[in-house]
């Protein structure tokens, strides 16, 4: 396992998935950095695939949510599998209400995401 540091947003590898938490709070400079973040790492790590742990975030706004989802499109257009878990209740309303919409798996909590990650690995291979 590799871990990162230097990062606002711990991330780490293990058998070629990315694991990334959010702090508690977001703002857009913070968006804008961990799009940076994140694509370099996956690229320097050749991984296959991320989870994103969202259970830090208590809100997200819509400005917000669409920074964090152009960044997680442009990890998906490197041929990464994008999996978003531990939505919390805000952020659920927020996605449902202004009807955004999340075109990743979503799973409760990392081990889901991790479950997910590999029935997605396995549709891949026979696929």
């Amino acid at each position: 396992m590799i871990a990162d540091a230097t990062s606002r947003y711990p991330m780490q590898v293990s058998r070629g998935c990315v694991q990334v938490s959010f702090p508690s709070e977001v703002t857009d400079a913070m968006l804008r950095e961990f799009r940076s973040e994140l694509l370099r790492y996956v690229r320097d790590q050749s991984a296959d695939s991320v989870v994103v742990d969202l259970s830090g975030l208590r809100v997200l706004d819509r400005e917000e949510f669409r920074s964090l989802r152009a960044t997680l499109d442009m990890t998906r257009l490197l041929g990464v599998h994008v999996v978003v878990t531990g939505l919390r209740p805000g952020v659920v309303a927020v996605i449902t209400e202004l009807d955004l919409h999340l075109p990743y798996p979503a799973g409760l909590d990392l081990d889901h995401g991790f479950d997910i990650v590999r029935t997605l690995r396995r549709e891949e291979i026979t696929s």
